[in-house]
């Protein structure tokens, strides 16, 4: 692949191509190289392990920040570590904060399912488990939102 290419058909401008995305398998050999399971990777970047399993397989693309990340092959660094290196202003501040507030939020999804998952169908407690699931995962719904109304604004401002 060549390092620039056209910015249109006959047109003499050049640009740099962006970095490429790490493969699918190249995703699992690097995570694999640093004996992480697909879990632990998740947690680093800020996602679900069902989403580094996706990205594994080839069914959804990796997003962006994550791509970053694992391009430096930086998978120690968090996505809030990231955010804090990358944009050291109030507003990347603000993304850490609400990065590690969504992680949060999602351990203690990972853990009340857990707790679901073992309990009768028809118990009281599994009701009452399944409603703060539920309330946990709109938590971290408003986390991600928030995450990337800031990430536009951030985009929209560096347009300027």
């Amino acid at each position: 692949m060549s390092a620039t290419r056209s910015t249109a058909p006959g047109d003499d401008a050049a640009r740099p191509e962006p970095p490429e995305t790490p493969e699918p398998t190249t995703l699992r050999v690097r995570r694999r190289a640093l004996r992480l399971t697909q879990a632990e990777l998740a947690e680093r970047l800020a996602v679900s392990a069902n989403t580094v399993a996706r990205w594994e397989r080839g069914e959804v693309p990796i997003n962006e920040p994550a791509a970053r990340l694992l391009r430096r092959g930086q998978m120690s660094e968090t996505m809030a570590e990231l955010y804090e290196r990358e944009f050291p202003t109030p507003v990347g501040k603000k993304l850490a904060a609400l990065t590690r507030k969504s992680e949060e939020v999602a351990r203690r999804i990972d853990e009340l399912n857990e707790k679901i998952q073992s309990e009768p169908l028809d118990s009281k407690r599994f009701r009452g488990l399944v409603r703060k699931f539920l309330s946990a995962a709109n938590e971290h719904m408003r986390a991600v939102n928030q995450i990337e109304h800031e990430l536009d604004r951030l985009g929209a401002a560096a347009l300027r």
